[in-house]
């Protein structure tokens, strides 16, 4: 009878082996564990590495872009499948797959690095990441899992922020985030927005961009992430942006996709400086509902310090 020991037995057996360099071996093992479990994405990713290294290249490619179909809102199968792909000359593959893996890991300068080597004009980046962004935040919308653990360290890190305590704020939000599940991409774009609020409030700019962005990453809809960023790397530019965002009405997302769809083809000469003069992700952050109806806000007083918070960042 197969049961999770005998896979973990098999994944011991086959990780040995790999660190051993007996690929084709360590492969067979892999294979094994798929065929009783099909869907189980790590396992396949490794396979593929496995078949790499034996110089089975067209299967290892092939399996992982399997694992991408299996599980799309990972990003490491993007970026081996774009290596390979570079390396067989097929660019306009790779420039795709180096984009989906930005998209999961818009932090990820190395992976940025090798996407400058396909495509040198930066805001046709930007463009390609927000399409990119669309796609996976509409994957994402369908999955939701909040647990007892993650919220009640939320709520503890809320009031520590309520009471100006940003330290400890920052610190139970970072615990809640291990509790948060990784479908749940409402809950991590809140979080990461909440610890960038953190780290802006301590003085730590880096940081507060890093968590602004990566907030971006999960939400492409919130106009609330430009303002930030815009009042932390004084740029006039981000501010009326979101402002325009903020006003702006109808369906976001749909609006969003129409901009892109407009550039994301645009003849590079056409572009010599950036449309707004920002890095990735961030084209792929426009209006939010909250804004003006605060709609999903649990309370008043919620939604005054939000309001707040907002305000005050903008003056």
């Amino acid at each position: 009878m197969w049961n999770i020991r005998k896979t973990q037995k098999l994944v011991k057996e086959a990780r040995i082996l790999a660190r051993q360099q007996q690929w084709t071996r360590a492969s067979s093992v892999y294979q094994a564990i798929i065929e009783k479990e099909p869907n189980n994405y790590k396992i396949i990713v490794q396979y593929a590495h496995c078949l790499k290294e034996s110089g089975q290249r067209s299967a290892a490619l092939a399996s992982y872009k399997a694992a991408i179909e299996l599980d799309p809102l990972e990003y490491d199968a993007y970026l081996y499948a774009a290596d390979m792909e570079y390396e067989r000359g097929d660019f306009d593959a790779a420039k795709i797959f180096y984009i989906q893996s930005l998209a999961g890991m818009p932090h990820n300068r190395a992976i940025l690095d090798k996407l400058n080597k396909i495509i040198d004009d930066e805001f046709e980046i930007e463009l390609l990441l927000c399409r990119e962004y669309i796609k996976r935040f509409s994957i994402a919308l369908t999955k939701k899992n909040h647990n007892i653990a993650y919220r009640l360290l939320r709520n503890i890190a809320r009031s520590c922020a309520r009471s100006a305590n940003w330290e400890g704020a920052e610190k139970y939000y970072v615990w809640a985030l291990k509790f948060l599940s990784k479908s749940d991409w409402s809950e991590r774009h809140k979080l990461f927005r909440q610890l960038g609020h953190c780290s802006k409030e301590l003085g730590k700019l880096d940081v507060a961009e890093f968590y602004y962005r990566k907030s971006s990453s999960y939400d492409p809809t919130d106009f609330e992430v430009y303002a930030h960023l815009g009042q932390i790397k004084n740029n006039k530019k981000l501010l009326n942006l979101s402002n325009f965002l903020q006003s702006s009405q109808g369906d976001t997302l749909t609006l969003l996709s129409k901009f892109v769809a407009e550039n994301v083809n645009v003849v590079r000469s056409s572009y010599k400086v950036p449309l707004v003069g920002i890095t990735a992700p961030l084209v792929g952050v426009t209006a939010n509902k909250i804004c003006s109806s605060l709609v999903g806000v649990a309370n008043k007083g919620r939604r005054d310090i939000i309001l707040s918070d907002i305000m005050r960042h903008l003056d």
